[in-house]
């Protein structure tokens, strides 16, 4: 089983009340959004899948402590499993 950390934003736009950008530290192209926290880790799970059915394999993110110091405020990080196959 792999773990990839997620960067959860709040999204800031007018009308999208309860929406969450989903980037990736150290992946380029790859995001995702959703409608609360549970769906945005369902559509996070859905974007890696993705990447791997393309890459076979993640690139090495940097250090969570890295990532955790570059947060903003509403900002979160949440790890992401995905099954190796």
């Amino acid at each position: 089983m792999q773990i990839y950390w997620a960067k959860f934003s709040p999204s800031n736009e007018p009308g999208e009340e309860g929406m969450i950008n989903v980037t990736f530290p150290g992946l380029e192209n790859v995001f995702t959004c959703g409608k609360g926290v549970e769906n945005s880790l369902e559509m996070a799970k859905d974007a890696l899948a993705m990447m791997l059915d393309d890459e076979e394999k993640l690139p090495q993110q940097p250090m969570l402590e890295r990532m955790e110091e570059s947060l903003e405020e509403g900002e979160r990080l949440y790890p992401i499993q995905l099954d190796a196959s």
